[in-house]
């Protein structure tokens, strides 16, 4: 887990799509997509639900 990631993910759930918070980042979507990708996979976890084009943090079953 490094800070880039958590940015990312904070930046997601305040603007609602990796588009836009890639646009906010100053970079691309599928920079924001690898580091949410990485992410998941280092904390065994799905972080988001895909709405249409929007996402949702999904529920925790713990």
């Amino acid at each position: 887990m490094n800070i880039q990631q958590l940015e990312t993910f904070y930046w997601i759930t305040r603007l609602g799509t990796f588009a836009a918070a890639g646009e906010y980042l100053h970079t691309s979507q599928a920079n924001v997509s690898s580091r949410i990708r990485e992410l998941e996979s280092e904390l065994d976890v799905l972080l988001f639900e895909c709405i249409g084009r929007t996402v949702a943090l999904t529920l925790s079953s713990a």
